[in-house]
């Protein structure tokens, strides 16, 4: 196959892309544009010289027409003549000198002209571009007549059709440089870009593809130096791909048998090679379909999309990615590194990648395993959690079930403390504590271990009749005489926001639990007021003695009441 030289219409959109072409087209229309303007230069020194000059023949030509000398006019018809010429020709004004510079007279707007740089030649004219002003002195020896005169005219037009001349002879210059420009562009294109272009495609196209060189030539016709230089070329890829052929061959069928997916690039970055594996994974049949696709879409690293030269231009590496497809991504196992040769350049960079699929999915299903352990783990402690509370409420009802006598050794003991020890206990055996919402507690009379274990049967009930992973409880008291209180624990419902008590939850065995409340609650001489039906929500009222003589010296009992 042969790479075709593009044709001439082409090389006009080539000088627009950019490359040697634009480059010369623009260098060869900068150096026109100022050829013109150093041309324009001297042209307009000159058109100026000769615009100076015509307007002071013009001035004179004006007052030797319009001033007879033989007749010797004095001052006042000069003065007159000058008012007269103003009204029919481009002269604004002028002044009047004695042969010894003496001032006389003046009509219209006077000079500015110095008369006696004038008069030693100096500065005989004046001209002001910017207003277009024109000045110039007439001595006695022009005039003929013992007087001097000096004239000022308006030259605006005059001088405005000069710079407009100026002007169109610059642009037609500069559209000259402009198309010269062009067609050197379009030269520089034809004959040498697009040669040097196809010898490059050629010697491109075997280093990344040695096994194609020999159908991928330049054969640019033999018509000049490039000529030539492209057929050595030709030659030489051609006996540099068959060796190669030959030598890579053994290495290339073990690449093919590889099970993970290998990609060789040149040392620039241009994929070689990519065997069979490679392709499957980013989801494509052959090579020129990987290489059509966007470098920077093929991979991600590390959670980055990346080229593959960038990955592997910074030295070895090795890391978690994925492959990017059109319909989803492979996640793989990274790793590149670049092949130096004798003199230690870099010849080739790869890059492999190892299909993580089958991996990952069994690190899920460990992960899926050992979650369904810990959650079996979980419930296991939860039962034997309320097996050891089984356990304790059977002990209340063996040891202390029938001996309802006062205890003589009732002290005061603070709830918020009962509560926050049971809390603390909660933590120490790695349970999620509930949230609880207290009001003020009054203190409670008895004997502090039985009232820690019923404190701890009533949290434990409500707590254990609820669903939730965190439940909402809330514990107020209602004191209802000088000696008792009347304390309800209850799980606050969650799903409507509201201030309600919830429902059970769990249908729970609870009468070894209820039973043993109801013996610790008569031995503080007390009473289990209610357990709470199903229908009446998941709550826990007990009535106990408390301490109102501390109660009012605290100022518990303000809340409380």
């Amino acid at each position: 196959m042969r790479l075709p030289l593009p044709l001439p219409r082409h090389a006009l959109a080539e000088l627009l892309s950019g490359g040697v072409a634009r480059h010369v087209a623009l260098t060869v229309f900068v150096c026109g544009l100022i050829a013109s303007a150093l041309a324009a230069v001297p042209s307009y020194m000159s058109a100026k010289a000769r615009f100076i000059e015509g307007l002071r023949g013009h001035a004179t030509a004006l007052f030797v027409a319009a001033v007879d000398p033989s007749r010797y006019p004095g001052v006042d018809s000069l003065l007159r003549l000058g008012e007269t010429v103003m009204s029919q020709s481009n002269i604004v004004g002028g002044t009047i000198y004695s042969g010894a510079g003496e001032e006389r007279g003046q009509f219209g707007t006077p000079p500015d002209l110095d008369w006696t740089n004038a008069r030693l030649g100096r500065e005989v004219t004046r001209f002001t571009p910017l207003d277009g002003s024109f000045e110039t002195y007439l001595a006695p020896e022009v005039t003929g007549i013992p007087y001097g005169i000096m004239l000022r005219l308006d030259a605006r037009d005059g001088w405005a059709r000069i710079v407009t001349d100026l002007q169109e002879r610059f642009l037609v210059s500069a559209l000259a440089a402009l198309l010269v420009a062009i067609a050197s562009g379009l030269a520089v294109s034809v004959w040498v870009t697009q040669p040097v272009r196809s010898i490059a495609a050629a010697v491109d196209n075997a280093l990344n593809d040695p096994a194609e060189a020999t159908r991928l030539l330049a054969r640019v016709p033999q018509r000049d130096e490039l000529g030539r230089l492209a057929q050595a070329i030709d030659q030489l890829l051609f006996f540099t791909a068959a060796s190669q052929e030959e030598e890579l061959m053994p290495v290339l069928m073990m690449l093919d048998q590889c099970a993970h997916g290998i990609l060789i690039m040149s040392a620039e970055g241009h994929l070689i090679s990519a065997n069979p594996a490679a392709l499957r994974l980013f989801g494509v049949r052959s090579l020129a379909a990987l290489r059509a696709r966007p470098p920077d879409r093929l991979l991600r690293f590390e959670q980055r999309p990346v080229e593959p030269l960038a990955l592997v231009a910074k030295g070895p590496v090795i890391g978690h990615g994925e492959i990017l497809r059109g319909d989803g991504e492979i996640p793989c196992l990274v790793s590149g590194d670049s092949i130096r040769g004798r003199n230690g350049e870099i010849t080739r960079r790869f890059l492999m990648l190892v299909d993580m699929r089958g991996l990952l999915d069994e690190v899920r299903n460990e992960v899926l395993n050992r979650q369904r352990a810990e959650r079996e783990v979980a419930r296991l402690a939860l039962d034997l959690r309320r097996a050891r509370k089984a356990f304790d409420a059977c002990l209340v009802l063996l040891e202390l079930d029938g001996a309802d006598a006062p205890r003589a050794n009732a002290v005061t003991v603070q709830p918020d403390e009962l509560i926050d020890a049971w809390i603390e206990r909660l933590a120490a055996e790695s349970t999620a504590a509930p949230k609880l919402f207290r009001a003020a507690l009054p203190p409670l009379l008895g004997d502090p271990g039985e009232l820690r274990r019923l404190v701890d049967m009533a949290l434990e009930i409500v707590r254990m009749r609820s669903s939730a992973p965190i439940p909402q409880m809330r514990i107020v008291a209602t004191v209802e005489d000088d000696e008792t209180a009347l304390f309800v624990v209850s799980e606050i419902s969650q799903q409507d926001g509201s201030d309600t008590v919830a429902p059970i939850a769990r249908a729970e065995d609870a009468a070894i639990f209820l039973a043993a409340l109801s013996v610790l609650c008569r031995r503080q001489q007390g009473a289990l007021q209610s357990a709470a039906a199903r229908d009446n929500g998941n709550a826990i009222a007990v009535r106990l003695r408390i301490d109102r003589t501390t109660m009012e010296l605290t100022g518990q009992g303000r809340s409380a009441a």
